[in-house]
């Protein structure tokens, strides 16, 4: 793993740097604007999509009226004809479970303590594999090619992937926090404080009660699909008892430390755009300042600012339940 310093990165995203090789040499040098998508769109021919093998195509040969299983997904299974051909649709498994081990082939629910896990037994099937480096990351990224993403511990640092892994650090002295697409002096951007899902059937942690944590079961096929998503409450479990979830095992446990990634106010000062709508600043405060997501924005992953309710004629606050800006009385947490 190479390791980089990059200096005054304040008018130049870090992502601008993945137009050439050369950049990285020239780092520190100012950079023309580029957006996310144009970047991605450069590059797009340098890395060419990944498909898999024919081994990985569910077969039906030898299985008459049988099943079989998706030697790429675990989440579901495919039916055979009596006539050995395969029905045009695949068995998915319910949210929740995943595709059993033994036989007869059938789904079932996933237990948060090891006995059951998604695994794909060869890896040239592993649809994960057109990600050039692959990271727990925190930050919606594209499905293939090049992109940059922060490290799972550090805020200060960050990853790009082209043909390798580069590990950046932000300048800390100026813009010491990388917020998914440049180094920027607030640490509110960090990109820890959303619960994203990038890989499917996996536990991840709740940013801000260490009690709680999600397991993404690909509700619409996003992760599949290659569009990482915010997870959603459907998706939230409660350890039992007084246990945690433990970050590096994924399970609860009664011994484990409580780590609360993010404070309890819930504040960001950007967010990167996965679905359309207003979403609040803060969850777990009454503040004036909500985020505005549009059609565009989530097309193209796009870090937007924060917007604030009109404080003109009588101050407001944006309700993080209801979702519009009220008087501050009306806003119950």
């Amino acid at each position: 793993v190479r390791s980089i310093h990059i200096d005054n990165m304040a008018s130049t995203s870090v992502l601008q740097c993945l137009v050439t090789i050369a950049c990285v040499v020239l780092a520190t040098q100012a950079a023309a604007p580029q957006s996310y998508r144009s970047i991605q769109t450069v590059l797009s021919n340098r890395v060419s999509a990944h498909k898999l093998p024919a081994k990985c195509e569910p077969s039906c040969e030898g299985h008459t009226a049988d099943h079989v299983r998706d030697p790429s997904r675990c989440d579901q299974y495919w039916i055979c004809l009596e006539n050995g051909t395969r029905y045009e649709q695949p068995h998915v498994c319910p949210p929740g479970e995943i595709v059993n081990t033994a036989e007869p082939i059938l789904c079932e629910p996933i237990i948060n303590d090891g006995s059951t896990q998604c695994t794909i037994p060869d890896p040239e099937c592993d649809p994960s594999i057109p990600k050039v480096c692959y990271q727990e990351d925190t930050c919606p990224k594209p499905d293939q090619g090049i992109f940059a993403y922060p490290d799972e511990h550090d805020c200060g640092v960050y990853h790009v992937c082209y043909f390798g892994d580069v590990d950046i650090k932000c300048d800390q002295a100026t813009f010491p926090y990388f917020n998914g697409q440049e180094c920027v002096a607030d640490a509110d951007q960090c990109c820890k404080c959303q619960a994203v899902c990038n890989v499917a059937w996996e536990f991840i942690p709740d940013p801000f009660d260490c009690h709680k944590y999600y397991l993404c079961q690909d509700l619409e096929g996003s992760i599949t699909g290659g569009k990482p998503y915010i997870a959603t409450d459907e998706e939230m479990f409660t350890c039992p008892d007084s246990e945690v979830f433990d970050v590096d095992t994924k399970h609860c446990s009664d011994s484990a430390t409580c780590v609360n990634i993010c404070d309890g106010s819930g504040c960001l000062s950007a967010m990167v755009c996965v679905s359309e709508g207003y979403f609040p600043r803060c969850t777990n405060i009454c503040d004036p300042g909500f985020f505005y997501c549009s059609a565009n924005s989530v097309s193209q992953h796009e870090t937007v600012k924060p917007q604030f309710c009109m404080q003109d004629v009588e101050p407001l606050v944006f309700d993080p339940k209801n979702l519009y800006c009220v008087p501050p009385d009306y806003c119950i947490i």
